[in-house]
């Protein structure tokens, strides 16, 4: 194992332990901590009825993460709740990766770089968010992806890193539209 997968490795493990261990810890439940998990519920399941409006009293929601969420629970019936939460510690775990390879574009420096994800890892958003039912940590974790995909393109430009950050911008775009 190279010393890049080593890093790499150890950031996922170390980003997926904590939120798992948060969420374990906390006492919290999947639609506590944001009410808004409550509406992207009954959205996803009104989506499995065949019922296609977002239309919500307050705003228009953005479609990607209702749809999401109708897509996980169609693949995964009863045990959606289970599988949610491992896509999103997945999902923030990769992140972590992503912003390792980040900072280490901007600063040029592995200690800071180590040092910026290990604050990271334990920002209480980070690991608040992942274990909610909310948009939050799908965003959060697609822009990251999106930046450094973004700032990779304008370090060594080519059309495939330009066509990857476009495809996260859009839906990074799609699951929170306040991005643009």
């Amino acid at each position: 194992m190279n010393d890049k997968t080593q890093i790499y490795a150890t950031i996922f493990v170390s980003f997926a332990l904590i939120r798992f261990l948060f969420f374990i810890l906390s006492g919290f439940d999947n639609f506590q901590l944001q009410t808004d998990s409550y509406w992207y519920s009954d959205f996803s399941d009104e989506i499995l009825k065949g019922n296609f409006n977002l239309v919500n009293p307050l705003h228009i929601v953005a479609p990607l993460f209702p749809y999401l969420q109708a897509f996980i629970k169609f693949i995964t019936g009863s045990y959606w709740i289970m599988s949610f939460n491992l896509i999103q510690i997945i999902l923030a775990s990769i992140s972590g990766i992503y912003f390792y390879k980040l900072a280490d574009i901007l600063f040029k420096n592995k200690f800071i770089s180590i040092i910026s994800t290990l604050i990271f890892c334990f920002y209480p958003f980070t690991f608040y968010w992942t274990s909610t039912f909310s948009q939050e940590i799908w965003f959060q974790s697609f822009l990251i992806i999106f930046i450094y995909n973004f700032l990779f393109f304008i370090k060594n430009p080519n059309y495939k890193t330009l066509t990857i950050s476009a495809i996260f911008f859009v839906i990074t775009f799609l699951i929170k539209s306040h991005i643009l």
